[in-house]
């Protein structure tokens, strides 16, 4: 249509996911494009995730060998389908992909054209559950819970810097166990902590402060200009 879905779109977007298992099961006779894009570059596997819609997510994982559904496409923006199920805090389908992710080959710290992560969707977004869903399946599925964007910032610098003070709470807790590092710095070498003061996020900044002692928590830390997050 003039959005660019097509009827396996469709089919997605909505969970109909005995219909979209007839359209896979047809794909390579009637030539149905299964991995084709909207004009925003989003895949059938993409709105499934997006959407929440875990059991056709599976349906198109599974298939995805044999029918050469790309797990890993990107929209026009760089975002995968794990990005997209993240960001919306949906956290089932976002399971589904990091459990499917070894044999199925779906790359769980794939980034966006801002450098973004699944876990800097889900903390930037105050997607709590759905970070700890990504923490703590890091060990096993390889998951970069430090990884930087373009500009140096981490998942913990995003769920300070906007004010996510539940998610935050859980990356303090989760550090020791899963090597969070709470004084990243970003390009500006400022730590999450002059992210929080700077836009005045006091209840961000006080639960920083307060977890200082027990976390190893730089409160006096200085960026390039020697600034600390009081300046």
């Amino acid at each position: 249509d003039n959005k660019g879905w097509t009827a396996w779109h469709l089919a997605c977007i909505n969970g109909q996911t005995e219909t979209a298992q007839l359209l896979i099961q047809s794909s390579k006779d009637f030539g149905i494009d299964l991995n084709a894009k909207h004009n925003g570059g989003w895949t059938g596997l993409h709105y499934a995730c997006y959407h929440g819609q875990t059991e056709t997510d599976q349906v198109l994982i599974k298939s995805s060998k044999e029918s050469g559904i790309d797990l890993n496409a990107k929209d026009n923006i760089g975002r995968t389908a794990l990005h997209c199920a993240c960001q919306l805090g949906q956290t089932e389908t976002a399971q589904s992909l990091i459990k499917s992710s070894k044999e199925f080959g779906i790359v769980l710290n794939a980034k966006d054209d801002s450098g973004w992560t699944a876990l800097h969707w889900a903390c930037g977004n105050g997607r709590t559950e759905t970070a700890q869903l990504l923490i703590q399946s890091s060990k096993e599925f390889g998951i970069d819970l430090n990884a930087k964007d373009n500009i140096g910032s981490t998942a913990w610098h995003l769920a300070c810097g906007n004010g996510q003070t539940e998610t935050a709470q859980l990356l303090i807790k989760s550090s020791k166990d899963f090597g969070i590092d709470l004084n990243a710095k970003d390009n500006n070498v400022w730590t999450a902590l002059h992210g929080a003061c700077r836009f005045g996020l006091t209840e961000t900044a006080q639960l920083l402060i307060k977890s200082s002692n027990d976390f190893g928590i730089d409160l006096n830390a200085k960026d390039d200009y020697g600034r600390t997050a009081w300046h």
